[in-house]
């Protein structure tokens, strides 16, 4: 089994940090119609979602799963 290097792991950590991160400006955007001027501005917007709502778009939209399908 070949070893990963923590190099490795910590790109891959970094890349789905910047997927989410991507996801919640485009559902903030969505929601707003707009775009997010601020982190303060997204923090708000996110504290003022249900997590568990909030959590299921993300998973949907990082994981490709179509909404219209349940």
């Amino acid at each position: 089994m070949r070893n990963v290097g923590t190099g490795q792991v910590g790109r891959n950590a970094d890349k789905r940090q910047l997927k989410r991160a991507r996801a919640l400006l485009e559902m903030f955007e969505e929601d707003c119609g707009r775009r997010a001027v601020t982190v303060e501005e997204l923090r708000e917007w996110m504290g003022a979602q249900y997590t568990d709502q909030l959590q299921i778009r993300m998973n949907r939209r990082l994981h490709g799963i179509d909404a219209g399908v349940l």
